[in-house]
């Protein structure tokens, strides 16, 4: 029961976030990505606690990105992760590049990566 309580909240802040990178013009989107204003806000948990989290955030994420549908994006749940990791203390560098498949246009592309490896949103 808890953990569905915790999916369908990670699913509405990610259809939030896809709205705000959706809504936002590029320039705000990056100034708001580097200055992460929810940093002045941590929550202060012990080790073990961040560790509980980045596991719990990373099988909400790949369970997202299996489920995930219209409104949410790579880049919607990198932005959202990063802000939760952010939140709990965790550093996670954000990664934003370009994919181009063959014969298709370039799609732009956000993951995280953490002490424990790769966040992969996409």
């Amino acid at each position: 029961m808890l953990w569905h309580l915790a999916y369908a909240c990670f699913c509405l802040a990610d259809h939030g976030t896809w709205l705000l990178v959706k809504v936002l013009p590029g320039s705000s989107l990056l100034a708001l990505i580097r200055e992460r204003p929810w940093r002045r806000y941590p929550l202060r948990l012990p080790e073990r606690w961040r560790a509980f989290l980045l596991t719990r955030f990373s099988r909400l994420l790949k369970q997202r990105c299996r489920r995930a549908g219209a409104g949410s994006g790579c880049r919607s749940r990198a932005l959202r992760t990063r802000v939760l990791l952010d939140l709990s203390d965790v550093p996670n560098p954000l990664h934003i590049g370009m994919n181009r498949r063959e014969g298709a246009h370039k799609s732009p592309q956000a993951w995280l990566s953490c002490g424990s490896g790769e966040l992969s949103p996409g």
